[in-house]
């Protein structure tokens, strides 16, 4: 979920601002910033980069969006095509409804 979503990265001064037409991409991304210390650092020219503080040096973790599945109302679901920039392993990721995705399961 952390990378399947349309939420952008604002900076404004020193802060950075998230932002997207859904609230909840925009709760879940900050609620893995303050509860999970994996902070969105941006997600701009198909490449998403998130900055773990798991370790003390920190860790940068980028994925390479190669396809968007638009969400629409009528699927219920939104799916994206990335790649690990690290291990280069190329992933399908989806979300969506209850009722759109486990009969895909």
């Amino acid at each position: 979920m952390s990378i399947c979503h349309s939420v952008k990265v604002k900076k404004v001064g020193e802060v950075s601002e998230y932002q997207s037409s859904s609230p909840d991409e925009v709760a879940l991304i900050t609620s893995l910033d303050e509860d999970f210390d994996l902070k969105l650092v941006s997600n701009k020219n198909d490449l998403i980069t998130f900055k773990s503080f798991f370790s003390i040096e920190g860790l940068n973790k980028q994925y390479r969006i190669l396809y968007t599945l638009q969400f629409s109302s009528e699927t219920a679901r939104m799916g994206q095509i990335v790649m690990d920039m690290e291990t280069q392993e190329v992933m399908f990721v989806l979300k969506g409804s209850d009722q759109a995705v486990i009969p895909l399961l």
